[in-house]
């Protein structure tokens, strides 16, 4: 099956293109038992290239589901273009286990912390999103 992303090797996942050790984390409503399906995922380009990942395995998706891809590199963000009008995304830090905002304050994990002025702590990852 195919599933299309927001992003792509155009406008922030050009690393792609070498490397294909990411790990992903899907985000939809806990408690949902989906079946597990393997995906070639495209980007929304239409460039035969736009094709950040083949035969990855996931819970069942559907549309409007989040899919968080970590340890994207330090390019990602960087390399990205506007390519065929996909902007380039924002930077925001993620946390699977503890989140804390630019205060310090915990929010809940699983969901991104937006508007981070200050320098992750270490025990935070880098992500992208694509959010319009």
């Amino acid at each position: 099956l195919w599933a299309y992303l927001d992003v792509g090797v155009f406008n922030g996942l050009m690393e792609t293109l070498l490397n294909n050790d990411y790990e992903f984390y899907p985000l939809f409503v806990s408690g949902e038992d989906r079946p597990v399906v393997r995906y070639n995922l495209g980007g929304p380009t239409c460039d035969s290239v736009d094709t950040p990942f083949r035969n990855v395995e996931l819970p069942e998706l559907r549309i409007g589901d989040r899919l968080y891809v970590l340890h994207t590199g330090a390019y990602s963000a960087s390399c990205a273009g506007s390519f065929n009008g996909f902007f380039p995304p924002s930077v925001v830090y993620f946390n699977k286990t503890k989140q804390t905002d630019a205060g310090g304050s915990v929010v809940p994990s699983g969901v991104p912390v937006q508007d981070i002025h200050g320098l992750p702590s270490h025990d935070m990852e880098e992500i992208t999103t694509w959010e319009r």
